[in-house]
């Protein structure tokens, strides 16, 4: 049974859900942050960013950067998920294979 968590983001105090139960369909997986970026999120904020947040992150940054993005798999997302719940990514990982596919993408 997926674990879905309602949630209020730490920098703007928006609400929106967590879904570290299939976190291959959470609001956070497709947005494409560097690695550089991830660090600085998770040095300023103990918990998950609502997705408003992180796409204007991932804006803000793409603007400032003459450097490319750097483009995360699924795998390294859900990596820095785990980091930032603090859980093991092997734990997560295992969750997502076992979860079924997300429909309608």
């Amino acid at each position: 049974m997926p674990e879905h968590e309602p949630k209020a983001c730490p920098r703007c105090g928006g609400g929106f859900e967590c879904r570290l139960g299939s976190i291959h369909r959470c609001q956070c997986v497709d947005i494409q942050l560097s690695d550089t970026t991830r660090e600085w999120i998770a040095r300023r904020y103990d918990d998950c960013l609502c997705r408003n947040c992180l796409e204007e992150l991932s804006d803000a940054e793409r603007l400032t950067s003459s450097v490319p993005r750097n483009e995360h798999s699924a795998r390294s997302a859900a990596r820095s998920a785990a980091r930032a719940r603090r859980v093991r990514p092997e734990d997560l990982l295992e969750r997502m294979r076992a979860a079924p596919p997300a429909r309608g993408r």
